[in-house]
């Protein structure tokens, strides 16, 4: 080959001219009367010099080579890979249903896979990555149960192919699932394994660090270490950013964790400048109609809400729904999207239409194994049947968040915290005054109050507090946290 050839042909050309500098050398010290046995030895001396940089400067040449090599052989892959996807894409896309209608995205990404085992039976790589990117579709729709059983196809190809980088990537995106289906110990075990595979890397690429980056401020949230989630995501900008990876969806992704995080933190301001720069980037490189776009709307209109402007959140709202409904067609709403939008009707007593729309995100966040969502949703249709005035369901429904968020009360410290705000608000509606008491005293302990004052809910908890210790007649009390909410 080229290189090794030019690595020969500098190596003979340094050492000749090597051999007439020591001769030149040698010549001058007789000159200056140096014994013959004294030259000899030091000509010894250098020419075993040379011999050990010749053999140095091939070791390198060699593993250059090596390097190149490398390079080359995955730059190959990269471009049959990228050629292989999107021939994959095409088979997808002209799939279609049984009487000739258009697939669902469900359907599509289940008839992927049968095309992937079909088509590429023998490429595992492949057909691995592929699956991969198919999981992250699935987590989009909020599809646990279909995420996980498509995550361990790829983990099993990982496994037998003894590929680190891809049971890294696998074990990363299956974090999110596992705390999504409320299995918080497996989440931390992926991670665990996902850190191994990644020490054993040499050099991991910016794709797989981001992604574990990600799973990884996933786990501080849950664990309420907000600022090491938000360091960790903030590195993983830095590394798209670095890299000039900043068009494509991973990074739109790292943005909005960030946003999520500022949100949760109660740090409104940087939530909402964070998402306008999010969407004005999705905007940008031709992504203003995807989902990840109307996801982003989603919180656009959570953050109107949390800043006071109600009736704007519901108008942003009503909008990202349209638009979900249209690109979605006949698909379920996503649970989230439903949460959202009625946390917006309740407050605006429209309680009809939050009971229809959180009914149905019940019953499909459950069907797809999000034990997450399905538990936000509970919760809040419990608040919109207590708004109805339907106060026995409404509790069996605040019960049942309960329920589930009881069976890891250390990452839902903040969510039961605020069930209890809603629990006393219960008790103060049927008169039981020492009951709402004992509720709303639970619900300040798990914000922390008066230590902590960053959480979201702490100001609607205080607010209810301030009215039954009035109730109570604990006036100064009752002004005291009053004074505090505001």
């Amino acid at each position: 080959m080229y290189v090794s050839g030019g690595g020969v042909r500098n190596t003979a050309l340094m050492l000749a001219l090597r051999r007439r500098l020591e001769r030149t050398r040698v010549e001058r010290l007789d000159e200056l009367g140096v014994e013959a046995s004294s030259k000899e030895a030091l000509a010894l001396a250098l020419l075993a010099g040379l011999f050990v940089s010749a053999l140095a400067f091939a070791v390198v040449m060699a593993y250059q080579a090596q390097q190149l090599a490398a390079q080359r052989d995955e730059a190959n892959f990269q471009a049959q890979r990228a050629e292989a996807a999107l021939e994959f894409m095409s088979l997808m896309l002209e799939d279609v249903g049984p009487n000739g209608e258009p697939l669902s995205l469900v359907e599509l990404l289940g008839k992927g896979e049968e095309l992937l085992d079909r088509q590429y039976s023998g490429d595992p790589r492949f057909r691995a990555r592929m699956l991969l990117q198919m999981s992250r579709r699935y987590m989009d729709l909020a599809n646990t149960e279909n995420q996980m059983q498509v995550l361990a196809r790829a983990e099993a190809i990982a496994a037998e192919l003894k590929d680190d980088e891809l049971m890294a990537l696998t074990q990363c995106a299956a974090v999110g699932s596992e705390l999504d289906g409320n299995h918080p110990d497996r989440a931390k075990q992926r991670m665990a394994t996902a850190r191994e595979a990644l020490s054993r890397l040499s050099r991991p690429p910016v794709a797989v660090q981001v992604d574990c980056l990600r799973a990884e401020a996933e786990l501080d949230d849950q664990a309420g270490q907000r600022d090491s989630a938000v360091n960790r995501l903030s590195k993983a900008q830095k590394l798209l950013e670095d890299s000039g990876s900043t068009r494509g969806l991973q990074y739109n992704a790292v943005l909005t964790d960030l946003g999520g995080i500022y949100f949760r933190s109660g740090r409104f301001r940087e939530a909402l400048e964070l998402n306008q720069q999010t969407r004005e980037t999705l905007e940008r490189n031709g992504r203003g109609g995807t989902l990840a776009s109307i996801t982003l709307s989603v919180n656009h209109a959570s953050l109107l809400y949390r800043l006071g402007e109600v009736l704007r959140a519901q108008q942003v709202g009503r909008d990202a729904l349209d638009r979900m409904r249209a690109l979605r067609e006949e698909q379920p709403t996503a649970p989230a999207a439903s949460v959202s939008y009625a946390i917006t009707l309740n407050r605006l007593d429209q309680a009809d239409e939050s009971i229809t729309r959180l009914n149905a995100a019940v019953d499909h966040a459950l069907s797809i194994g999000n034990q997450f969502w399905g538990a936000n949703a509970n919760y809040q249709l419990g608040r919109a049947l207590l708004v109805a005035g339907n106060l026995t369901e409404g509790d069996a429904r605040l019960h049942e968040a309960q329920r589930v968020w009881l069976t890891n009360p250390g990452p839902n410290r903040e969510r039961l915290a605020e069930l209890s705000r809603s629990l006393a608000e219960l008790a103060l509606v049927r008169g039981d005054v020492t009951t709402a008491r004992q509720h709303i005293d639970a619900s300040l302990a798990g914000y922390s109050y008066p230590e902590r004052n960053s959480a979201p809910g702490l100001p609607s908890a205080l607010v209810t507090a301030s009215r039954i210790y009035l109730q109570s007649g604990q006036a100064d009390k009752a002004e005291k946290l009053a004074s505090d909410s505001l």
